[in-house]
Formats: structure tokens, C-alpha cells, sequence
């Protein structure tokens, strides 16, 4: 006995709970080298403090414990390799779920940062030009003129849908797109993403060539009324294309809505 630790001093010596102990040995993982048959107290050696380790460890891995025998061999003898497989599998998935986190934080506060240059810069010269690189929108079904914001809110709900089962990366841009081609108006609502090779082929989005476009942005209280009470002060001609897009300031409470109308330069 002199040789075996108890299991209070086996959960001093580790941090680890003895109810936690009992369970490793009710998964068959850890069983104790003696048991006294009168108190039930449970004992183990020294050297299976580096089992109570790789356990330890494979919890902290996100391996789930039920498994762990698949790790023991017939001659009870821990797999290493195999365990080192599937740590170092589970260590690959973290790592890229965290840089695509990252990505996205940064993508969001590069985004926003911008935006609020975008604010400043109206503030101080109202309208302003802006070169934009091409984008792609994936757009609604075109809409009438007299759609109103329920149809909006619902339309775009069933676009951030789409584009997550299509796998694509939204850019944080929304909005009302109104195009005249051949004498007709056409309006419909986008949200603007990222695509590759494969996204190309949806059938509802369309790509913005790059180009300059003047922009302003106007604080406003309601989306839709704002829309209809500046969208007319531009003139529609052949090739137009004028883009609202929706802007907000990332506060917890109320938020303040702008909208930035974008008017394609060339069409001037």
C-alpha cells in the first residue's frame, strides 16, 4: 500500500475531481490498481498519473472519453499514433475555425472603419467620388416601385439564406439596386458577396464592373422613406444604375440608419 496513491491525493495532485476519477474508471479508461473492499476507497499507482495526463488532455482536445478505448490495444497498451492522429485533426479544425474568425472581426472593423470615413467625408463635403472595384450582388427577383418595407425585410432575409447555403461570404453591403436598360426601370434588393468560380454560376447574382461612382450619405430615420424621397432626385437614362445601401453604426441600443446613394459616374 505504501506504493499506491489514494484517490484524494490522486485529485490533489492532478486538480482533478475525484467524481471525475470514478468516471475515468466507470469508462474502463482508469482503473484503480487497488480497491479496498471495506470503505470502497479506490487506490493508484504512480505511473498512472501520466494516463490521468493523456485523459486530461484528450478532454482538453475536444476527444470525446466515451471513444477513448478505441485508443487502447488488446494488449492494453495505450495508441499513441492513433491518439496523436486525431489530436492533430482536431488541432487543424480549431486552428482554421479561429483564423476564419479572425477574418471575419477584422473584415467587420476594416468595414466599419471605413464607413464612418465615408460619414465624416459627407459630413464635410457632401456628395463625394468613389472608386469601386468590382462586385458582385446576388439580387432578388426585380421588384415594383411600390414595394414596400415588409417585402424588403423578407426579401432579404431569404437572400442571407441563400447566400449561407451557398456557401458564400457576405461583404456586410445591402441593399436597393435600380437599373434602366432598354427604356425599362428595374429594381431589385442585393446583398453584395464574395464569390468564387462556383458561385458565379447561381443564376441570381450579377456583377458591378468597376467604376467610379458619386456618392452621399444621408442619415435617416425609415429605410423606405428615405429611399422614395431621394431615389427621384436622380435622373434615370440608358445604362443607369443607381445603388442605396444600407449602413448601420454598430451600437447596442437604437442604432443610426444611413443610407449611401452610389450613381454611376458614366451615366452622368
Amino acid at each position: 500500500m505504501d506504493d499506491l496513491l489514494s484517490i484524494g491525493e490522486v485529485s490533489k495532485i492532478k486538480g482533478v475531481s475525484i467524481k471525475a476519477l470514478r468516471y475515468y474508471g466507470e469508462l474502463g479508461i482508469l482503473n484503480p490498481a487497488y480497491i479496498n473492499e471495506e470503505s470502497g476507497y479506490r487506490y493508484y499507482k504512480l505511473e498512472q498519473l501520466i494516463i490521468i495526463d493523456l485523459i486530461i488532455t484528450c478532454v482538453d482536445s475536444q476527444i470525446p472519453l466515451k471513444h477513448f478505448n478505441r485508443y487502447i490495444d488488446n494488449d492494453y497498451s495505450i495508441n499513441m499514433d492513433l491518439i496523436q492522429k486525431d489530436a492533430q485533426e482536431i488541432t487543424d479544425k480549431k486552428i482554421e475555425k479561429l483564423q476564419k474568425n479572425m477574418e471575419l472581426i477584422n473584415k467587420v472593423n476594416n468595414h466599419y472603419k471605413n464607413k464612418k470615413k465615408e460619414i465624416k467625408k459627407t459630413m464635410n463635403e457632401g456628395s463625394f467620388i468613389k472608386h469601386c472595384k468590382q462586385r458582385y450582388f446576388l439580387i432578388s427577383k426585380y421588384q415594383e416601385d411600390n414595394y414596400d418595407l415588409k417585402t424588403y425585410r423578407k426579401e432579404m432575409a431569404k437572400l442571407y439564406k441563400e447566400c449561407i447555403d451557398c456557401n458564400m461570404h457576405d461583404e456586410f453591403n445591402d441593399g436597393i439596386i435600380y437599373l434602366y436598360q432598354n427604356n425599362i426601370k428595374k429594381i431589385a434588393f442585393f446583398i453584395e458577396v464574395t464569390c468564387d468560380e462556383k458561385s458565379l454560376l447561381v443564376d441570381n447574382i450579377i456583377v458591378i464592373p468597376e467604376n467610379d461612382f458619386r456618392c452621399e450619405l444621408i442619415k435617416i430615420n425609415d429605410f423606405k422613406s428615405a429611399i422614395d424621397n431621394n431615389i427621384n432626385k436622380y435622373d434615370y437614362k440608358e445604362n443607369n444604375m443607381i445603388i442605396a445601401v444600407e449602413f448601420y453604426d454598430l451600437k447596442i441600443n437604437t442604432q443610426n440608419l444611413f443610407v449611401e446613394f452610389q450613381h454611376l459616374i458614366s451615366s452622368d
